[in-house]
């Protein structure tokens, strides 16, 4: 900091009125853009530009929105008179109240095609519900004969009935965030069925998991943001034992969330579903410059020989100069820990890690600004006797600094002991990384216990599955599926599809040609089969058409050069839904033309792609995060060597995380992705002040022990401190009813307690056994940048 910047600190605590009415007025300013945020509802396009992305882009304009709400009625028994009735008045009441409703399909109305003298008739199912008796035993032997029904509209047991709801086109654009159409769709369907107590219903689709997560983050951001700030002040209170020392950081927190949310509603930015994240990742990374300063503050006052405002103020500054480039240098690393999540291409971790970057720029402003300030106020008579300058009487003696001691004699009494034991705990966590898998179907995010994950569980157990592939097969020409060598080439990757185990049902337009030309004839099974001419493909598409048949738009391309297959199956996880893939694309190279071209999307197949983005992601972002801290910690200690043995205790913490992972048999999945950056990012701000007071003291006593045993009694206490605060504080996420998040607070909490016993114990011996500072006792040039420094 330059003797400008020296001077501006003394100016703000000369003038901390006026210095604080501006800031508060600032802070008031900010508050009023809360009112621009807005939810942003992002999982449509999670990655623009990904060839999976367009893909699914491309098949939307060509069949539409693939959206659906898939309603699951659990009963007595579904043919009963009484239960249709009552599944038809829903269906109206879905009908008339549901927005963007393109198409809802229930066993009353499902398609049945009908031969007549002029040609075929599409007729629904059931015309009128049936009374108990002969009709009613027809229904039942035309349902138990039709796979089209079975496990898709009606189970087999005869006791879930299902109401398909397919959804029109969102439009585009619409003038009010706010305004979310898939949000529309999954706030209507719960109101509709709470009006409906007597039945037993179960709602899964992709707007209705959108609408879950939206809710889930605006409730748990708040609540557990409020309840994180709470645990803040308690933690403050055992450790630091003054008023101040509460005060103080958690002030400058609160006015960072405040700065840094209005900051984003005024710059017209959103919160995707992962700002849940954010409040708690603000604060506990925000909090540390504050609670170093506070602490090395109150040090400095103690070390006073006298009391009275201008001995405070004079620590004040003091401590400024002292910890300045620390705080500076924690915020930098950190930000860049953040910004490297724009290396991941995944749109709402790129948004969080810009906004995560923007409230740690904000926490550094206010923690050189505003805790100067506060600090001014604080009570300025000594209490108790004045505190000596001697190595002893430098710092209270209690438990904490006999830890603190301990630990340094440990590591420079035998600095190869304690490298090997970290080395056997880093070979272990590489073993439970190795068995680490990625895991991106969204459902599984939620508990068992989760109303949502139940729902999805009864379809799976009662229907024909909740995960949706859709196969497109491009006959790269105008009316190339009216071809009947093309239409064969489907049929036998339908039937390849069908007798797949993980596969639960499939729908083409080739049930509804077979049964036309069934219809045709009579209604003769012989008659349930593909035509042989390309003008019988054409005759028939044409009469179903115009009999009032309702699939040619949805599985048809417009000018009848595409069909779309699609495929359910149960939840599967991310690696059976890659052997699934696997598997089809190895009969589609080996079984159909070359002329065929054969694309996958919908759910499947974003799962997949999402499972690489993800893998791609976290080292892409690791390793520019690791980079870029490495690259700041050289230059600003002004050292190669010490720099990188620097890095050395941050990259523990990270192994012993991802070991955990895979030791206690957790998931990759998109939320710890961004773990092994943040771990990095926020771990190394102990490290920067264990290393920079590590120079400091070896400039002024060049002995290795001696300048290790200062430092960690001097910086030792607050890293102790900022470690609990961030182990209990991510732990908060525990708490969360989202079980990606729980796993996120486990490993975090891992990972700083990690990081905290390498600072200790890692980064001493490593200096110990590789002086990177040259030999003890040496001469050394006067003083760098840094070592003028080297005063008390």
């Amino acid at each position: 900091m330059t003797e400008a910047k020296a001077g501006l600190a003394a100016l703000l605590v000369r003038y901390r009125w006026w210095a604080l009415v501006f800031l508060m007025l600032l802070t008031l300013f900010f508050a009023s853009q809360w009112s621009h945020l807005y939810t942003e509802h992002e999982d449509r396009a999670l990655m623009p530009g990904d060839r999976a992305q367009q893909t699914l882009d491309d098949f939307w304009k060509t069949f539409g929105n693939d959206d659906f709400i898939y309603i699951l009625v659990d009963t007595e028994g579904v043919l009963d008179p009484a239960v249709l009735e009552r599944l038809e008045t829903l269906a109206v009441r879905l009908r008339s109240d549901v927005p963007y409703l393109r198409r809802l399909t229930w066993l009353g109305n499902a398609e049945q095609v009908i031969g007549v003298p002029d040609g075929i008739e599409v007729r629904p199912l059931m015309e009128r519900i049936p009374e108990q008796g002969p009709r009613m035993e027809a229904l039942r032997e035309r349902i138990a004969g039709d796979p089209q029904l079975l496990d898709n509209l009606i189970s087999r047991d005869g006791r879930t009935a299902a109401l398909l709801l397919e959804l029109d086109d969102y439009p585009e654009d619409t003038p009010d965030h706010a305004a979310d159409p898939r949000g529309a769709v999954a706030e209507a369907v719960p109101r509709i069925l709470a009006d409906f107590p007597d039945l037993t219903t179960y709602a899964v689709g992709g707007p209705i998991i959108n609408a879950t997560y939206s809710k889930i983050a605006a409730q748990e951001s708040a609540s557990l943001g409020l309840f994180t700030l709470g645990l803040m002040v308690v933690l403050l209170a055992l450790t630091t034992r003054s008023l101040s020392g509460v005060l103080i950081p958690f002030t400058v927190i609160l006015v960072s969330l405040v700065w840094t949310f209005g900051i984003i509603g005024m710059l017209g930015g959103g919160l995707s579903e992962l700002a849940i994240m954010l409040p708690i990742l603000l604060i506990c990374v925000g909090i540390g410059d504050s609670m170093h300063f506070v602490a090395e503050q109150q040090r400095r006052f103690r070390l006073q020989g006298a009391g009275g405002r201008e001995a405070l103020h004079a620590s004040i500054l003091e401590t400024l100069r002292r910890v300045r480039m620390p705080i500076l240098l924690t915020s930098l690393t950190t930000a860049v820990g953040f910004l490297a999540f724009l290396t991941i291409a995944i749109v709402p971790i790129r948004e969080i890690g810009l906004q995560a970057a923007l409230g740690v720029v904000v926490a550094l402003i206010l923690s050189v600004t505003l805790t100067p300030i506060l600090a001014s106020f604080s009570r300025s008579r000594r209490t108790g006797r004045a505190v000596s300058r001697t190595d002893g009487g430098r710092d209270r003696i209690d438990g904490f600094h006999r830890l603190l001691a301990a630990a340094g004699d440990l590591a420079v009494a035998h600095p190869r002991r304690v490298l090997a034991a970290f080395l056997a705990v880093s070979a272990l966590s590489l073993a439970g990384y190795a068995q680490v898998e990625t895991e991106t179907n969204s459902v599984k995010d939620f508990a068992s216990d989760h109303p949502l994950r139940q729902a999805y569980d009864y379809v799976d157990r009662q229907m024909g599955g909740s995960m949706a592939l859709e196969v497109v097969l491009d006959s790269g020409r105008s009316d190339g599926i009216k071809d009947p060598a093309f239409l064969r080439q489907m049929e036998a990757l339908q039937t390849y599809i069908d007798d797949h185990p993980l596969t639960r049902c499939t729908d083409s337009i080739l049930d509804a040609v077979k049964r036309t030309r069934q219809a045709l004839n009579g209604g003769d099974p012989a008659f349930y089969r593909l035509p042989e001419t390309r003008r019988q493909v054409a005759e028939l598409l044409f009469l179903y058409e115009t009999g009032g048949g309702a699939l040619l738009d949805r599985f048809v391309g417009f000018d009848y050069d595409r069909a779309r297959l699609r495929v359910r199956t149960q939840g599967l996880s991310t690696a059976d839904v890659h052997r699934f893939i696997a598997d089809v694309d190895r009969f589609v190279q080996t079984e159909l033309s070359s002329d065929i071209r054969v694309t996958y999307t919908g759910t499947m197949a974003m799962i997949a792609s999402l499972a690489g983005h993800i893998v791609r992601g976290q080292q892409s972002s690791f390793l520019a995060a690791f980079s870029g801290i490495a690259l700041l910690l050289i230059l600003v200690l002004q050292s190669l060597r010490l720099g990188l043995i620097a890095m050395v205790p941050n990259l523990f913490p990270v192994l012993l995380a991802l070991g955990v992972m895979g030791l206690v048999g957790i998931h990759m999945h998109m939320m710890l992705m961004i773990l092994a950056p943040i771990v990095i990012a926020v771990s190394v701000d102990d490290t920067i002040h264990f290393f920079y007071r590590f120079r400091h003291e070896f400039l002024r006593t060049p002995d290795y022990a001696q300048a290790i045993h200062r430092t960690l009694v001097s910086v030792g206490r607050p890293l102790l401190f900022t470690t609990l605060v961030l182990s209990i504080g991510f732990s908060v996420l525990s708490a969360s009813s989202i079980d990606t998040l729980n796993d996120f607070g486990l490993l975090s909490g891992c990972a700083f307690v990690g990081a905290l016993i390498a600072d200790l114990l890692l980064g001493p011996a490593l200096l110990v056994l590789l002086k990177p500072l040259g030999e003890e006792g040496g001469r050394r040039e006067a003083r760098t940048a840094l070592g003028d420094e080297a005063r008390v």
